[in-house]
């Protein structure tokens, strides 16, 4: 398992790094990834707080700003999680060999250094940055 402290019960995590993979390899981690909540966070907190009610279990949710900023705001510790910034490339290709939407991929490519250069200047107590390729969250926990 992870080596977060005890009161880190959420890890917010760059897409394509394995939220849902976890999720579904272990029943410890439950992928909160609700994007129709994106422009109002208040639900998206209350289903965080719905996952946390399960006893040990560890809430993966995404690295969009205005959702770490609600955590920040509502006193929610978190780890956070994001790629190297090198690693542009096998990130695309990931998004690409997955099957996400192109207007995902072309955004991600063309926002990629604006996307990181938040995750890097984010508060976090826990800040994680994955500097292999092949890295998946499940390198760290399981």
């Amino acid at each position: 398992m992870s080596k977060l402290p005890l009161d880190t019960r959420i890890v917010s995590a760059f897409p394509g790094t394995g939220k849902s993979m976890l999720a579904q390899q272990n029943y410890a981690f439950v992928d909160v990834d609700f994007p129709e909540y994106k422009s109002d966070m208040e639900p998206y907190l209350e289903q965080i707080r719905e996952a946390l009610k399960i006893p040990g279990v560890i809430a993966l949710v995404p690295t969009w700003p205005q959702l770490r900023k609600a955590l920040q705001d509502a006193g929610m510790k978190y780890a956070i999680f994001y790629p190297k910034r090198d690693l542009k490339f096998d990130y695309n290709k990931r998004y690409v060999d997955r099957g996400s939407p192109k207007a995902f991929v072309d955004n991600m490519w063309w926002k990629w250094d604006e996307y990181l250069s938040s995750c890097e200047q984010d508060p976090a107590d826990i800040s994680m940055c994955m500097a292999q390729s092949q890295a998946r969250l499940s390198d760290y926990f399981l």
